[in-house]
């Protein structure tokens, strides 16, 4: 909501940093993440992209916290992340479609 709300004050981009699992087992708790894009499966992000449209990260500000994580000695894990509000439906056979 709070997105919603500065957009509609004319905010055009937007940080969010949050937490998530991962599929990997390389990649352990307290990692850092840093996502180039997503595939969508929830439904908010449906009121803003189509079907089938990729959402990417801006790679301006994906470069910046990139930098900004490696100055701190922290190598992020960098690639692609899967979006879903039913953490809990997440079956094996959907992880490995």
């Amino acid at each position: 909501m709070l997105v919603e709300e500065l957009a509609a004050f004319g905010v055009k981009k937007v940080v969010f940093l949050g937490y998530c699992g991962s599929m990997r087992e390389t990649i352990g708790v307290g990692e850092v993440i840093l996502p180039t894009h997503s595939i969508r499966e929830e439904g908010t992000s449906y009121h803003y992209l189509k079907k089938g449209v990729s959402c990417y990260a801006d790679e301006e500000i994906q470069s910046l916290v990139h930098e900004g994580l490696m100055e701190c000695g922290i190598e992020p894990y960098v690639g692609m992340c899967w979006t879903t509000d039913a953490l809990y439906r997440e079956t094996s056979e959907k992880i490995r479609r």
